[in-house]
């Protein structure tokens, strides 16, 4: 291991993200994990794959692994956590395509919500993070009117949050 694979911190002696994911992939099933951890701590994928590629270079099985887990994450969004990408795979297995990160809409096309995941055809969402999450974002929250309750609306078309109309909520002359 050369010193450009290492580095210190407080102190103490590490490994460097790439070479540590590498390890991962050579000994547990957590690399993937790891993998998405590192991205979304916006690691360059360039970065890493440079990494990867001169490590198996020199035969580190798990650098093979981490290229072949990189390659499968280019493109495509990388979901907010763990239990995200989980979630999609389990739903997945079971016939059921799942969007992240679908946005949902007013009527007056201003966004009110971004549903961690959304199966668009049945209009359902799900949500995957925890408040610890949302919390910790601390963005500013916009001041919106209450939204209809789910017994009176549903998502339409694109995410667009639309009213029911319903049997008991006729004019009165």
């Amino acid at each position: 291991m050369s010193a450009k694979d290492r580095h210190v911190v407080t102190n103490i002696p590490a490994t460097m993200i790439p070479v540590t994911l590498i390890d991962l992939a050579e000994r547990s099933d957590r690399a993937e994990q790891a993998l998405d951890s590192a991205l979304r701590l916006r690691k360059p994928p360039v970065w890493l794959q440079q990494h990867f590629l001169r490590w198996s270079m020199m035969g580190a099985g798990g650098a093979t692994t981490m290229l072949e887990l990189l390659e499968s994450r280019m493109g495509k969004r990388l979901p907010r956590s763990w239990f995200q990408r989980l979630a999609k795979q389990v739903s997945a297995s079971k016939g059921i395509a799942l969007e992240d990160e679908w946005p949902v809409f007013d009527l007056d096309g201003k966004q009110v919500a971004e549903l961690d995941l959304a199966n668009v055809d049945l209009k359902v969402g799900v949500e995957c993070q925890s408040i610890s999450f949302h919390a910790f974002r601390r963005r500013p929250r916009p001041r919106c009117p209450p939204l209809p309750s789910p017994a009176t609306s549903w998502l339409g078309d694109r995410g667009t949050l639309v009213e029911r109309p319903r049997a008991d909520r006729r004019r009165l002359d």
